[in-house]
């Protein structure tokens, strides 16, 4: 699973003022069919986080978690003007960061998949896993690899 801020924030409908109260529906019946093996599950997985763990743009990423995990988890602020105004500017220039990025996709012509670390890593976890159904063995060598040499992944046209 590749990490995501938006699992940590309150964007959920039991984060609103008047959500609906909790219910469950009741689970259909789901057979597996095994058709993926768990070696192969498991190896798909070790391979993304060696990835994700290389990534400079994850790492980046991680770091912006724990920063927004920090400041939800705070219960008081200080009363140190200089100490306030730095926590304020900095949760600011995040803010103003990521406004910035969102108006650059919603208002600009772009492609209906934009090609970021996201998308190259969902690539790669797609090519270990035609690989492993190729049985051509290469996703078992392909494990012992070190995870700082980047598989290629083929352009996209």
């Amino acid at each position: 699973m590749l990490p995501s801020i938006t699992t940590h924030l309150p964007v959920g409908e039991s984060d609103l003022d008047h959500a609906i109260p909790f219910d469950r529906v009741p689970a259909a019946r789901f057979d597996r069919e095994g058709r993926v093996a768990a070696s192969v599950i498991e190896t798909l997985r070790k391979r993304s986080a060696e990835r994700v763990a290389a990534e400079k743009k994850f790492q980046d990423l991680a770091g912006d978690i724990a920063r927004y995990q920090k400041r939800k988890d705070e219960k008081s602020i200080s009363l140190v003007e200089s100490e306030f105004e730095r926590q304020w500017n900095e949760g600011k220039a995040a803010e103003k960061e990521e406004e910035e990025r969102l108006e650059k996709t919603e208002f600009s012509k772009r492609p209906v998949v934009e090609r970021d670390y996201y998308f190259d890593e969902a690539m790669n976890v797609v090519v270990d896993y035609l690989q492993a159904l190729a049985g051509a063995g290469r996703i078992a060598e392909a494990a012992q690899a070190t995870p700082a040499a980047k598989p290629a992944v083929p352009a996209l046209r």
